[in-house]
């Protein structure tokens, strides 16, 4: 007989893994490269011109390990971060070869779950017999 009101799933130790596994646990984003909205001039330029900028040494990082990387990011999406689905669904495209967008996404994403690595789901009891019962199956477990 469990007796509670929530049960949280969190990635919080995956996050800090990955992040330190790229040598940037303490994650400053690059505001310029990483915060810009997709189909900003550099990304038109991209797509209509084909050249794509330097990467910076965190970007270069991020392409080297890209698929360990989205493999993680999809097991935290899928575990316990719906909120990043879409953007490494996005980043999914690049898998074979990376293009600058794919990594830029991926970035952005890394310093997002940085922000706050301990966001998780929550499940409260609320009295509905099918939630209560399901919670207490679960945490019996």
């Amino acid at each position: 007989n469990a007796s509670f009101t929530q049960w949280t799933i969190s990635a919080n130790s995956k996050i800090t893994n990955l992040l330190k596994a790229l040598g940037v646990e303490s994650f400053k984003p690059n505001v310029r490269n990483c915060w810009q909205s997709p189909w900003t001039e550099t990304f038109r330029k991209i797509r209509q011109e084909g050249i794509s900028p330097e990467l910076t040494s965190r970007q270069r990082k991020i392409r080297d390990n890209f698929r360990n990387i989205v493999g993680s990011l999809i097991y935290i999406s899928i575990s316990c971060r719906p909120d990043i689905a879409t953007i490494v669904n996005k980043a999914c495209v690049g898998m074979q070869d990376p293009q600058y967008q794919h990594i830029v996404w991926i970035e952005r994403c890394l310093a997002y779950l940085a922000s706050n690595p301990s966001v998780g789901l929550v499940f409260r009891q609320d009295g509905n017999p099918v939630t209560s019962d399901l919670l207490h199956v679960l945490a019996d477990q």
